[in-house]
């Protein structure tokens, strides 16, 4: 049903990851310019919000990784398909947090000149939303468990 908690940990892990699509992941000072990693590309600050390097893949798997909890939300008569679809959830969580990682290792080691980084709490969002989901799963998986049981009485 949807008043459940698993509806909760989906809902709060949806809008942390569509908040990981607005908020800057990390800034860094190179020099006098400054660039900022966003879902979708790195940017130059100084040069007015031009991309200077895209990442559309991360973004369209940040945006997946947003909008798959909101589907499994709504699929609460199907709680197999529910448990699938957290499956897939966690697999993706998991591959956006190694791309926030690789991508911010990988811009760190391309700039120089004197560099100051400063991450942001975002970072860790692909983190909180997969405990999110895990937890989700296993409200889940315990509801199908508790109405097999409740089938096999009748």
């Amino acid at each position: 049903m949807i008043q459940r908690i698993q509806s909760v940990y989906l809902f709060v892990a949806s809008v942390m990851m569509f908040m990981m699509l607005s908020f800057p992941m990390c800034r860094f000072l190179v020099g006098d310019e400054e660039f900022v990693i966003k879902a979708f590309g790195i940017y130059s600050v100084t040069a007015g919000d031009a991309m200077v390097v895209s990442l559309g893949y991360f973004g369209v798997l940040v945006v997946v990784a947003a909008v798959l909890p909101l589907v499994t939300l709504f699929l609460y008569k199907n709680r197999i398909l529910q448990i699938r679809l957290c499956f897939m959830e966690m697999v993706f969580l998991i591959g956006a947090q190694v791309m926030v990682v690789y991508t911010i290792y990988n811009a760190v080691a391309k700039l120089e000149g004197p560099l100051s980084v400063s991450c942001s709490i975002v970072d860790l969002f692909p983190l909180a939303s997969l405990i999110l989901t895990w937890l989700a799963y296993k409200r889940i998986v315990r509801d199908e468990a508790l109405v097999r049981s409740l089938d096999r009485i009748r």
